[in-house]
């Protein structure tokens, strides 16, 4: 029998309404019991001598009420738009390939049907837990290197990805940047002649804290273009300026300037 009978067999024993069921066969021994808080399978099973890790999909299933511990009718309002990967299987999760490396997943990770968000140790093997849902992780329920019961929360998934305005009443958008740390955005709306800058999230794609980085000297031309280099300079093309021109975002002064043969330079 393999992991997923042994799921098969669960959802239906829960189905059921039996309140605990047996299983005997030649390699396997399964107890399933259900009740209002939780199901609790054991099962025993010999050791394969070899055995390539599984790769099991997560169903995306919503989370009803009764399976979520210490929640607030709040957050179950809140929450209620999100899909749940939910463990297949019981055993250990983990949240990184190895110790060394990254998470597989995190608050604001996007992910697509089949990505891994998590591997799961069950019975001396790795499987991994691949998501059926495309969307933005937004909640985390589980810790990493923690035991996992069968249908347990893992994630939740925002599945929206709506398109959210975070800057209106613009006439001509012409450059936009990110410092190398992803915590600045610069922006030009070319007509006004400035560069704004913003704090940035990029875990949420927030922006706040609005203010005037550099103010260009209309004798400059138009900014129209904009670059960044790797000290987190901005390069920017002047329409009717003949000019590339390097600004400092911190200082708002005019690092360097190169001349062009056109008149109207632009990106």
């Amino acid at each position: 029998m393999d992991i997923k009978e042994i799921q098969n067999l669960i959802k239906f024993v829960a189905k059921s309404g039996a309140s605990e069921v047996k299983l005997e066969m030649e390699d396997i021994k399964i107890t399933i019991k259900t009740g209002s808080e939780r199901t609790e399978v054991t099962y025993s099973q010999p050791a394969p001598m070899m055995a390539a890790p599984q790769v099991l999909q997560a169903a995306p299933v919503e989370v009803p009420s009764e399976t979520r511990k210490n929640t607030t009718t709040n957050d179950l309002a809140d929450d209620s738009k999100y899909v749940t990967i939910k463990s297949p299987i019981i055993g250990t999760l983990y949240r990184k390939p190895s110790p060394e490396k990254p998470l597989f997943v995190e608050v604001g990770s996007v992910i697509n049907v089949g990505d891994t968000v998590c591997i799961i140790e069950a019975m001396k093997l790795f499987n991994e837990i691949e998501s059926e849902v495309s969307g933005t992780i937004v909640k985390i329920l589980i810790d990493d290197s923690s035991p996992v019961e069968f249908d347990q929360p893992l994630f939740l998934v925002d599945p929206s990805r709506t398109v959210t305005i975070k800057k209106d009443r613009i006439t001509i958008s012409n450059g936009i940047v990110w410092t190398a740390d992803k915590k600045t955005m610069y922006f030009i709306d070319t007509p006004t002649l400035e560069i704004k800058g913003y704090d940035y999230n990029d875990t949420t794609g927030e922006i706040s804290n609005e203010r005037v980085a550099v103010k260009v000297d209309s004798s400059l031309g138009f900014p129209d273009g904009m670059t960044i280099d790797e000290e987190d300079m901005l390069w920017v093309g002047m329409w009717n300026g003949n000019a590339v021109v390097r600004f400092n975002p911190i200082t708002g002064n005019v690092d360097r300037k190169i001349e062009v043969p056109a008149h109207n330079v632009t990106s």
